[in-house]
């Protein structure tokens, strides 16, 4: 394999599906890779940028392109997928762990009154229908 092959990429954003066109020199660092990416699909500094090839995820940053398998395979689709820094993350507090929320509880479509006098305990929901159960003693 000489330095002057390329190879025509298509880059896919994760988040959103937009596609890019590159044409990229296998013997380009996958580093340098990884920034024009970031630069094509205006992924800010402060978000990780994962790129993933044939299923796996590239990682390593000194290889070159035609080192990883690129240009070798029919396949020429990179999948970018980016995501904010957990250090920026907006739903971390100063500690570092995250807001929990507060799961908002439903009222309840039935609820029971007890009248211990005659034994009955009267159920009552939203509808007109009321239903009133007697208690065996």
């Amino acid at each position: 394999m000489s330095g002057d092959e390329s190879c025509t990429l298509t880059a896919i954003r994760t988040s959103d599906a937009m596609r890019k066109e590159l044409t990229v020199s296998l013997s380009k660092k996958f580093g340098e890779l990884k920034d024009t990416l970031r630069e094509e699909f205006d992924v800010p500094s402060d978000q990780n940028t994962r790129i993933f090839y044939m299923g796996r995820e590239l990682k390593s940053g000194g290889r070159s392109l035609g080192k990883l398998g690129l240009g070798k395979f029919a396949n020429s689709v990179l999948h970018v997928h980016s995501i904010p820094s957990p250090s920026n993350n907006s739903s971390t507090q100063a500690s570092g762990t995250k807001r929990r929320r507060a799961k908002e509880q439903p009222e309840p479509a039935v609820a029971a009154k007890t009248n211990e006098e005659d034994g009955v305990i009267e159920l009552v929901d939203d509808s007109d229908d009321e239903v009133h159960v007697s208690k065996r003693r």
